[in-house]
């Protein structure tokens, strides 16, 4: 899109609204600029406070640290539990993961604090309500979370993927498994949200199917796994209950079902094309894994080319100069060389 200057859908006319300080639609109310229900105004930063770069980078390598130690500390003890020997692979592959990230979090929001406070940046009181307030925030996501782990858990009491899989393995063929899968897996994430939740419910119903219904066949098993991760990221990516969609609205300061409308026809072509000559060529062993990720990269170009028009035209002067197509990138250059370095791109 960026190398064509080029765009389809619904984001075409968005992006030239955009150009021409134009917005129809009315403003988001989630701007991140008003001080409403949705942002409390005593945690907008102060101005007046300073802005160090090392405030970002310090509990970041702090984070990365404090696993890594805990990955160690916990890696030894469980493999001296287990009577392993004491090698790398054995430490990291013995460490509790949970306990490791919770360490990891904790003492990383433990320093996060103090090195803010100690700077005066924020008080203690507004640190700890800003605690609550993420907490508040992600709730609904860990909510989610909780009851994926519990229906796994369900699932896999019952043997549910077992009966599915000697419910279907009499009448689906293998080669279509994934294409299926990756369509099941859309739907859930769309209706959802949620691309954790999806495959948290779709790993332990969908990959025993693919092991019984082809014993030993490594191929299908992970081309089932990567369609349970490509239906699961579009929901995620378009879907209006998703939290990223309401998060990349909010700091946009777009309204919410905008950024629905706009997003749609990129993941939906993808999708379609996903299906129609990757999963089901490969899973009838028509092409390889790597051919299919070359070809549809080629179709994704030439549906842009061929659909997708010219978002503007660059300005100079007063003279308006039309974007050439594949040689936009070039002809930028061409200005810079030649010394026009003032030109703006307009609609």
């Amino acid at each position: 899109l960026a190398l064509f200057e080029r765009d389809f859908g619904f984001m075409f006319k968005a992006e030239r609204d955009a150009r021409n300080g134009q917005d129809e639609d009315e403003q988001s109310t989630l701007n991140v600029n008003q001080k409403d229900d949705y942002l409390n105004p005593e945690f907008i930063p102060d101005p007046d406070k300073p802005k160090r770069w090392i405030n970002g980078v310090l509990p970041l390598f702090f984070f990365f640290a404090s696993v890594f130690s805990a990955v160690a500390v916990d890696g030894l003890n469980q493999a001296e539990i287990k009577g392993t020997t004491k090698t790398f692979q054995n430490i990291v592959s013995s460490a509790r993961t949970m306990y490791v990230l919770l360490w990891g979090s904790s003492s990383t929001l433990v320093f996060s604090i103090l090195l803010f406070v100690i700077q005066r940046i924020m008080t203690l009181k507004l640190a700890m309500g800003t605690v609550i307030a993420g907490i508040q925030d992600t709730a609904p996501a860990l909510f989610v979370l909780t009851l994926a782990f519990a229906l796994s858990e369900a699932v896999d009491a019952i043997h549910m993927g077992k009966f599915i899989a000697s419910a279907i393995s009499s009448w689906m063929p293998a080669s279509i498994l994934p294409s299926v899968t990756t369509l099941v897996s859309s739907m859930i994430s769309f209706t959802s949200g949620s691309s954790y939740g999806t495959m948290g419910i779709m790993f332990p119903l969908i990959l025993p199917v693919a092991h019984y219904i082809n014993p030993g066949d490594t191929n299908l098993l992970l081309g089932t796994i990567a369609a349970i991760i490509s239906g699961a990221n579009f929901g995620d990516h378009c879907s209006p209950f998703s939290d990223t969609t309401i998060l990349s609205a909010l700091v946009a300061g777009i309204p919410h079902t905008k950024h629905v409308k706009t997003q749609m026809p990129y993941a939906v072509t993808a999708k379609i094309l996903a299906i129609l000559l990757g999963f089901l060529p490969v899973g009838l062993e028509l092409y390889p894994a790597w051919a299919a990720l070359i070809i549809g990269v080629v179709f994704l170009i030439a549906i842009l080319l061929l659909i997708g028009k010219r978002v503007g035209t660059f300005k100079i002067g007063g003279n308006q100069v039309l974007v050439q197509d594949v040689n936009s990138l070039l002809y930028r250059l061409y200005l810079k060389i030649r010394g026009k370095r003032n030109f703006e791109v307009v609609a």
